[in-house]
This record gives structure tokens, C-alpha cells and sequence, in this order.
């Protein structure tokens, strides 16, 4: 092959693989961009190096530079068994880390909210930390995601965080797993062993920065996180949510940035 062609090729297969990571693109486009990158590369024997213009020193240097931060995200007042799995689903998905943290409730004056007793009210937060733009995205996923979630359950089962309504969100966040999982399948198919030791390297490089961001800006460690409840995996409800995650359209403006 002629460098004049393999560089036409490598350009295509670029261009295809920004069509799977552009802000604007849905699944659909993910699953077929990816797919026609990959059969072009199998079919005119390209690997990864081809396609590569950086290094991993320069990814590292790329996420030293970066601003980190966190925000949180409301629950209902205690973090339920699927939030919990959605929180994992959406840091995986996205790049951001998550923990959980119990605070004041404040009243729409910002004012502490007190119980009859006299003592202030807590709840629980998830508090979403990591590279700025990720975080932000994080967030915006999560809460999304928790109110499509609580609406349908509750519309079908008059419930969400007890019963058929819980084992629904439980069903739901296995099928967004499920989905998730056939992406991750797809770019492991086109993209080489090196690269995904590589994009391994890089997302334990982000999240030990980012914890130490943590530590070091707002004296935080992070303990195991435990969920209030389990729920059933079973039933009806279960098959139900999960063939409605499957289905739920969450497109490349949540996928991680610098990872």
C-alpha cells in the first residue's frame, strides 16, 4: 500500500471514529461508525499505531493540566439500591468518580431546615468529583437518567424505591449495563491490546489524581459506599425495566473526554 492511500485510509477511519465520539452523535451512529472502522481496518491490515498522533505521556500531561472539581446530585434522602448501581453505571460510563456523603438540607432561602426535636436535618448526596467537564457531565447523566427512572417506575408501578417499582430501576440500570457493554465490545474490536492496556493505564492515572485532588482540596477519603436495601432480580418488573434501559438512547455527549 501506498503512503498516499494508507494516509487517505487513516483519515476515513479518523473521520469515522469522531462521528462515535462527537457531542452530537446517538448510539445508532456510535454502533455504525465504530463497525465501519473496524472492518476497514481488518480489511487493509491497520492497527492502532496507525491511527495514533500522541503518546500516553502527552494524555497524562493533558490530564495534570486539567481543572478538577465536584457537585452533587439529590437522592431521596437515603441512596436506594439501583442509585447506587446507576451511580457506578454513570461513573464508568462517563469517567467520573462518585461517593456518597451525608449533609444539611437547606430550605428554599438557603436556611438550615430543622426537625421538631431542634436538630438539623441531613440527607444523602452523591457527590460527583474528577476532571471538571466530566463531572459536569456526570451530574447531568445521573439526574437524567434518576428521573426517567423514578417517573417510569412510578407511572407502571406506583412505586420506586420499594417492591416491583425498585426491582424496575434495579432492571433498568442492568439494561443501560447491557448496552454499554456492546459499545465497549465494539471499540475493543477495532482498537488493539496496546491501546486498551493503554486507555486502562489512563483511567486509573485520572481517578488516582483525582482522588488525591480530593484529599488534598477538601481532606476527603473515601470508605466503601453501601446502598440502604437490595432488591429482587426477578419478575416481570425486573424484564420490564431492563428491556426499557436497553432502550434508552444515551448518546456520545455522556462518554468520557480525556480517557
Amino acid at each position: 500500500m501506498t503512503d498516499d492511500r494508507k494516509n487517505r485510509l487513516v483519515s476515513k477511519i479518523k473521520a469515522m471514529l469522531n462521528i462515535a465520539a462527537n457531542d452530537a452523535s446517538t448510539d445508532n451512529e456510535i454502533f455504525v461508525a465504530m463497525e465501519q472502522a473496524r472492518k476497514l481496518m481488518e480489511r487493509h491490515q491497520l492497527t492502532e499505531s496507525d491511527l495514533e498522533s500522541s503518546t500516553i505521556d502527552d494524555d497524562k500531561r493533558k490530564i495534570d493540566e486539567a481543572d478538577f472539581t465536584r457537585a452533587t446530585s439529590e437522592t431521596a434522602g437515603k441512596l436506594y439500591f439501583w442509585e447506587a448501581e446507576l451511580c457506578d453505571f454513570v461513573a464508568q460510563f462517563v469517567g467520573a468518580d462518585w461517593y456518597r456523603s451525608r449533609e444539611y438540607v437547606k430550605n428554599v432561602f438557603g436556611q438550615y431546615q430543622q426537625t421538631p426535636s431542634g436538630r438539623y436535618k441531613k440527607t444523602s448526596v452523591v457527590v460527583w468529583f474528577g476532571v471538571a467537564e466530566s463531572v459536569v457531565i456526570a451530574k447531568q447523566v445521573f439526574d437524567e437518567l434518576r428521573s426517567i427512572i423514578s417517573t417510569m417506575a412510578f407511572g407502571k408501578y406506583g412505586k420506586v424505591y420499594a417492591g416491583e417499582g425498585a426491582t424496575y430501576g434495579m432492571g433498568f440500570v442492568s439494561g443501560l449495563n447491557e448496552k454499554y457493554q456492546t459499545i465497549v465490545k465494539i471499540e475493543e474490536q477495532v482498537q488493539s491490546t496496546a491501546l486498551t492496556v493503554r486507555k486502562q493505564e489512563l483511567s486509573e492515572y485520572v481517578e488516582e489524581k483525582a482522588k488525591q485532588w480530593l484529599n488534598d482540596e477538601h481532606g476527603v477519603k473515601l470508605r466503601s459506599c453501601r446502598a440502604t436495601s437490595t432488591v429482587s432480580t426477578d419478575g416481570e418488573a425486573y424484564s420490564d425495566g431492563r428491556a426499557d434501559g436497553s432502550n434508552c438512547d444515551v448518546d456520545a455527549t455522556r462518554r468520557r473526554k480525556l480517557t
